[in-house]
């Protein structure tokens, strides 16, 4: 069993968080508005993220120390359906394109009908449809002005995610099937031609859910011919990061470490193909 893993934290009198300290974030403090709103928050790094809101108290801003900001924006007159709702947020970098979220339309029960994605001059437009149940049955995707896919979800009777279909050629991009009690695929299968498939099984960790094995392989009918990807999930920190992998098909022991925001540090790798690799971050990641 895992050594436990212990998180302190500090409130002040209205019972708002002030510090935490925690073994894989570090130490990290808040400050407020006489609101009760987040006003500041400083990571273990030492970088200081603002947040600002609108006369409703609903988030605006969030402003970097680098000058980065975040910018939302709300109940667009143009956007049926958008009262209360977040209808457009879009990252601000000095010297860089601005990046923007673009809810176009909402339905009825206020889910995103239709929304664009921005960088610069490239757009691409999204469109879904619901079941009764409020899972996403349809996508469209339009780069520009060309449609790049359309595509159909199915669930079954307990909600599971069973498979995703292209509706232009009427084939299974993906079927999933056998879960586990939490959910999760025990296999999902992609269609090929001439009755070949790629399969992919996995297993999980009883006790935590975590994946422990994944493999894939392609079929003929049910019968495996051929091995892509054999990995053991062989070990976890205490926050979920994985710190082994033995990728078994190829020959190499992954290990990986992590700073105290649980970012990559270094990578390295034993037996075939062996190499060792580190990682730098700025100020916003």
């Amino acid at each position: 069993m895992p050594a436990p893993i212990t998180t302190e934290m500090t409130y002040d009198s209205l019972s708002k968080k002030i510090s935490m300290t925690d073994p894989a974030m570090g130490h990290w403090t808040y400050d407020y508005h006489k609101s009760g709103h987040l006003w500041h928050q400083t990571d273990a790094m030492n970088q200081t993220i603002e947040f600002t809101y609108d006369e409703i108290n609903r988030p605006k801003e969030k402003i970097y120390p680098n000058g980065h900001k975040v910018r939302y924006f709300y109940d667009d007159p143009t956007v049926a359906y958008s009262l209360g709702k977040l209808t457009k947020m879009d990252v601000y970098a000095p010297g860089q394109e601005v990046r923007e979220d673009t809810v176009l339309q909402y339905d009825v029960m206020q889910r995103v009908k239709k929304s664009k994605k921005k960088i610069g001059a490239e757009e691409v437009t999204f469109e879904s449809g619901y079941d009764t149940a409020g899972r996403v049955i349809s996508q469209r995707y339009v780069s520009g002005t060309t449609t790049t896919g359309i595509y159909g979800y199915g669930h079954d009777v307990a909600g599971n995610f069973l498979y995703i279909k292209d509706k232009s050629s009427g084939m299974s991009v993906v079927w999933h099937s056998d879960f586990t009690a939490l959910g999760q695929p025990r296999s999902a299968t992609s269609p090929r031609l001439n009755n070949a498939s790629v399969k992919t099984t996995y297993t999980y960790y009883p006790d935590t859910g975590r994946l422990h094995t994944l493999l894939t392989q392609k079929m003929s009918g049910s019968t495996p011919v051929a091995t892509y990807q054999n990995l053991n999930y062989s070990l976890y920190d205490g926050t979920g990061n994985i710190r082994t992998l033995n990728d078994i098909q190829n020959g190499i022991d992954h290990t990986y470490t992590y700073d105290n925001l649980d970012r990559l540090r270094t990578a390295q790798g034993s037996g075939f193909n062996s190499y060792n690799e580190e990682y730098t971050y700025d100020v916003i990641g």
